[in-house]
This record gives C-alpha cells, structure tokens and sequence, in this order.
C-alpha cells in the first residue's frame, strides 16, 4: 500500500512493507539525509534470500554516492534508520525520485598533486635533453607531457549524480533542497505554495511595469502623434501585444496558472509592438496626411515646452483643429483630456 507523502511514517513498519517506496531519513542528530528507495526482493541466485528487498540509498552530503543496503525483509523501519543514520529518524515518503549524472570537477588537491607530478615529470625531460644531443625531442617531449597532463586530469574527474525529485507546482525539488522542504512540510508548511505566490507576484509587478509605461504612452499626446502604430489596433505587432494583456488579465484571476511564461510573452509582444512604432514614426500615417500630422507633432512640442499657460492654451487650441481635420481614430480625440493640458481652474 502507498504510504502518505510528506508525512512521518510508522516506524514499525517493515522494509517487506515498504517495496517501491522513495523514502527520506531525517536524522535527529547534526548527520545528513538519507534518501533511499525500497526495490523489489533479489533473485535467489544472487546470494540473498529470496524475499529480503534491497535498499538502494544516498547520503545527501555533497558526495551522494550510491550503495546498497540489504536488510532482512522483517527489519522495521527504525532499524533501518539506525542502519543509515547511525541513530534515530524521522522517516517521511517522498515522491519519485530519478538520478541525473553531471560532471563534478576535480578536488583541489588532486589537481595540486597532478600538476606537481606533470611539472616533475617536465623537468625530468628537460634535464635529460639538455644533456643529450638530440634537441629535436624537445617539443615530443613537451607536447607529451602536456598530453599526459590533460588525460590525468580528464581520467580523474569524477562522475556526480544529481538526485532530482518529481512534485507539483513550480518548485523544483533536489538533492540540494529536499531535506529542507521536508522538514517545512512536517512544520505544517507548504513551501511550493509559497514559491508559487513569489513567481505570480513577480510576473504580475512585470506585467503592471509594462501597463504603467503603455498608459503614461497612452496619456502623453506628443507620444501619441509620433508613435501613431503603438495606438492602432490594425497593427499586427500592436494587436499581438493588446490580445497577450488581455490574456494576461484573463489568467491572473485564475490560481494555478503559470503566470511567469505568460508575463515573459507579454513583454517580448510589448517590446516587439514598441520598437516596430518606433521604426515606423510618421510613416505609419497614410502619405497624404504625413505633413500635417507632422505639423500637429510640431505644434504638441511647442505646447509641451510653452512657458506658460496662455502659451499652451493657444498651441493646444491649434493642435486639436489639426487633430479634428486628421480624422484618425488612434490619435487624441478632441474631448480627450491631454497630459500637456494647464491644470483645469475650478469653478464656483
């Protein structure tokens, strides 16, 4: 029967209950994890009795080396715990684990004793061809000697297995953090939950970055006329950027979404929309209103930098009349309240 996950098991139980089962060995003492999984009994023939189920285990102290222990089949789960641990533990069932091989680079002081070992073994060759009359080995010798310096090195790197466990959620489990995670879910803790309200925070403060920067855009009538493509819906690029906020939206009110990839296209459509409005400036507008809606650029800098108010009244009152005569549903509408307008006098 599947034991529950996360959970501290029965420690009466023996290992013949427990085939197929990855399990994780918490030590009460300052020694590392254990993790193991129960396999199915050996043949007979291989020198075990026929129903003791090998447990094939790895300490998770940086070496994680593999090695089997082959209790009796009536061994409780306590014993096989002071097996590994050399002392009691908390046991909890994990969920499948997989081992990934990644090349682990060489230890420091076997690196000083090869280099050692290949400069005497260069020096040696040095002394014998400087006594010798045949200064042409001089480079064999030396390119030999780097050979073999690059083959011990190579020779002695050591294959590391990275243990990798299969859960929910975005939070990857490993060898480096399961021990961890363990004990936060005996805590009453449930750091998946956690990491994932980390990840939606985060995708959705990058989302409303890029929101805030197309609405201060939106606002700004000077940005309007010269980046007349990043307010028109025909655009395709625009159009894909409007469609993935929607989307966006769409997905932030449901839980468990993976908001994280949906916040990454949403960008990358934002800053294909953008940089495309910026290429086509005012040649997005058809040719035979290019001048004017140049003249309304012209005339919204003027406004823009006006010194005063009456300054601005009278280049804004030119602007819409330019505005009005374009006619193009993605510039400012007239009854539009612009961001370079002078602050508006209260009445009363």
């Amino acid at each position: 029967m599947s034991q529950p996950r996360w959970q501290p098991l029965d420690q009466s139980l023996t290992v013949r209950e427990l085939v197929g089962e990855h399990l994780l060995f918490l030590p009460e003492g300052d020694g590392p994890a254990v993790l193991c999984r129960v396999d199915e009994p050996l043949p007979a023939s291989q020198g075990h009795p026929p129903d003791d189920p090998p447990v094939r285990y790895v300490r998770l102290d940086g070496d994680e080396q593999f090695e089997i222990l082959t209790p009796l089949a009536g061994h409780s789960l306590a014993r096989v715990a002071r097996a590994l641990c050399r002392g009691p533990a908390t046991v909890v069932a994990t969920t499948p684990w997989r081992s990934m091989e990644v090349r682990r680079p060489l230890r420091p002081e076997l690196r000083t004793l090869l280099a050692v070992l290949a400069s005497s073994l260069l020096a040696v060759v040095l002394g014998v061809l400087a006594s010798a009359a045949f200064p042409q080995f001089l480079v064999v010798a030396l390119a030999a000697a780097g050979l073999t310096t690059v083959l011990a090195l190579r020779s002695h790197r050591r294959r590391h297995r990275r243990l990798t466990l299969r859960t929910a959620g975005a939070l990857r489990l490993d060898s480096g953090n399961v021990a961890e995670y363990a004990r936060a879910r005996l805590a009453g803790r449930r750091p998946e939950l956690d990491h994932e309200r980390t990840l939606r925070g985060t995708a959705i403060a990058r989302v409303d970055a890029i929101r805030e920067e197309y609405v201060a855009l939106r606002e700004d009538v000077v940005a309007r006329i010269d980046l007349p493509a990043l307010f028109d819906s025909t655009v395709a690029q625009t159009a894909a950027f409007e469609v993935a906020l929607l989307g966006f939206d769409d997905l932030r009110d449901q839980p468990g979404t993976d908001l994280s990839a949906a916040a990454a296209e949403l960008e990358v459509a934002w800053s294909t929309a953008l940089r495309n409005a910026e290429a086509l400036g005012h040649h997005h507008y058809p040719t035979p209103l290019r001048d004017e809606a140049r003249r309304a650029s012209k005339v919204a800098h003027l406004a823009e930098r006006a010194s005063n108010d009456g300054e601005r009244v009278a280049s804004l009152t030119q602007l819409r009349r330019i505005l009005d005569g374009l006619g193009l549903t993605y510039l400012p509408r007239l009854d539009e309240r612009l961001a370079i307008a002078p602050p508006e006098t209260p009445h009363g």
